[in-house]
């Protein structure tokens, strides 16, 4: 009878825990597919994957190798196009001003915090997936942010829904689809604030 009333108890405690959790995992859930509806959005209007991302991804496959060196990296993604559909003709040489020559072997002159991060998800999943990922990682910090932000300020239920509307302005949303460490890093330091 007492393993029953604990199993009885420890139910009512995760139901407890979801419940009080629910709210923050739908906002979840709903950010990360508004950003992925406005990047296909986006994409039907022709907007293609351009400037740095497709080397932030190159320098994430380099390091699923282990490795800072990405002209291997560069050299496979041109052949294959599994991260970028690189302009026919392009060439490795043609490159030359996203590396520079370190002592080892030619180097990414792009930070490698973001192509880092990207790692994991270019190794299980290539580029859609690193942008997924880019996403539901932002999304996370946003939420992060609102709560503690909101909780700080004691905002009732009608201004915390302004503020959200407020905070979740055209230009987030179309930065959100972008691979770049920008948006990002604003999250980080919005959150470093709060804190």
């Amino acid at each position: 009878d007492r393993m029953a009333h604990r199993a009885k108890a420890d139910r009512a405690s995760l139901q407890s825990v979801l419940w009080q959790f629910w709210p923050t995992a739908a906002a979840f859930g709903a950010i990360v597919a508004a950003e992925a509806i406005v990047f296909a959005f986006i994409k039907t209007k022709g907007v293609s994957v351009t400037g740095d991302e497709p080397h932030y991804l190159v320098a994430a496959k380099a390091l699923t190798h282990l490795s800072i060196h990405q002209l291997q990296a560069y050299k496979d993604d041109l052949r294959t196009h599994q991260l970028f559909n690189w302009p026919a003709g392009t060439k490795p040489t043609s490159l030359v001003l996203q590396l520079y020559a370190g002592p080892h072997g030619p180097v990414s002159s792009h930070p490698l915090g973001l192509s880092a991060l990207l790692a994991p998800f270019v190794a299980l999943g290539g580029a859609r997936l690193a942008r997924l990922g880019l996403m539901a990682i932002e999304a996370a910090g946003f939420i992060y942010f609102y709560v503690r932000a909101a909780n700080l300020a004691g905002l009732s239920r009608l201004a915390k829904v302004a503020y959200a509307i407020v905070i979740a302005s055209p230009a987030i949303w179309v930065a959100a689809t972008q691979i770049y460490p920008d948006l990002l890093t604003g999250i980080v330091m919005a959150c470093a604030l709060v804190d």
